[in-house]
Order: C-alpha cells, then structure tokens, then sequence
C-alpha cells in the first residue's frame, strides 16, 4: 500500500510513537514517515501528540478498524489551507440561514445573515439564482409594512445538498455547488 496507509497500521491510539519508533515498526524511512503523518494529521487521522511523537486519533482508528485505505489526492498544507480558505461571505451566512429556516423573506434572510439592507440587491441575485438552479422554490408574498410595499419574495429551500453554499458565479453565469461538484448554468433557456 502506500506510505500512508502503511504508517496508519503502524500507529497506536494509547501510545504515543516517535518518528524512530514508526520507522522501525512499518519499514519506513524517517523522511517517509513524518510526510505520511503530516498527510494522517491533515485528514484528521492522526494527531502529534507533542513534538516528533505521534497517536492514532478516534477517527483514525474508526477508519482502520473499517479496513479504509487512503487514496491518493490532495494532502499535506495544500487540503489545509483549501479547508480554510476564506471568511465565510454573504452566499455562505444567507445559504446557512436557508438551511436553518427552509422558509425565508428576503427581510428574514438579511437579518439571519447579519446583513443590513444595503445588501438587498445581493440577497436578491443570489436567492433569483439558487431559484432558477432548482435549489429554492419562490413562494406567495408576505405583506410588506410600507402602505406602497408589493410585499416580499418568500423562498423555500427545496434541494439542500450539504453545508457548503452553492456559488452564484456572475462572470460565468453560473452556479456551482461545491457539495456535489455540478455547475447550473444561468443563461437563457436551457443549460
């Protein structure tokens, strides 16, 4: 198997094995091991438990005891940083509050995300976009307050896919979802 794999039969949830140790036990050089380790560590496998001493997190030990094998693809810093990429913006605070109400004016979802009013015009692209990509449903209107108000869009959420927000993309006319990979195309007629 890989080197990963390799140092993740080697590991123990109750001790805690230095870089020598690991080296010794799974036929790996040093080098191996600590970029093997940095690779558990990222996927949450492994922990260090203090400086060149490793342990096999509850995690870890799940997906060995589920004969899991770890497949090549993004590892070390690179899956981190990606992780963690950005400050949560106003798709993903208006996409959570979503997921929470499954029922929203676009009033309810300036205020559940946070957001003053001065991005009604944002909320409206995102939600007239969701729409059109089958994620939201537009409902009757609500009764407005002002005596000229039409009153307000109300949406359901209809297709949730997951935690991450779907990305309105406006250059390319576009939704992708990041939870499933798929892109819905936003311009005129069909996709």
């Amino acid at each position: 198997g890989s080197p990963t794999n390799t140092l993740l039969a080697a590991l123990s949830p109750d001790a805690c094995l230095t870089v020598a140790e690991l080296a010794t036990a799974s036929g790996m050089e040093n080098r191996a091991v600590v970029k093997a380790a940095a690779a558990l560590i990222t996927r949450g496998l492994a922990a260090r438990a203090e400086i060149g001493c490793f342990t096999l997190t509850d995690e870890g030990l799940v997906f060995r005891a589920a004969g899991q094998e770890i497949t090549s693809g993004p590892m070390g810093a690179l899956t981190q940083s990606y992780r963690h990429r950005r400050r949560p913006g106003l798709q993903d605070r208006l996409w959570a509050a979503l997921r929470i109400k499954g029922k929203a004016s676009i009033p309810e979802l300036l205020e559940l995300a946070g957001t003053g009013e001065e991005k009604g015009n944002s909320v409206h692209k995102y939600t007239a976009a969701l729409t059109k990509a089958g994620y939201l449903r537009e409902l009757r209107r609500v009764a407005g307050t002002a005596p000229t108000s039409n009153g307000f869009k109300r949406y359901a959420l209809i297709r949730d896919t997951g935690p991450e927000a779907p990305q309105l993309r406006t250059r390319s006319h576009c939704v992708y979802d990041p939870n499933t990979g798929e892109v819905f195309s936003l311009a005129g007629g069909a996709a």
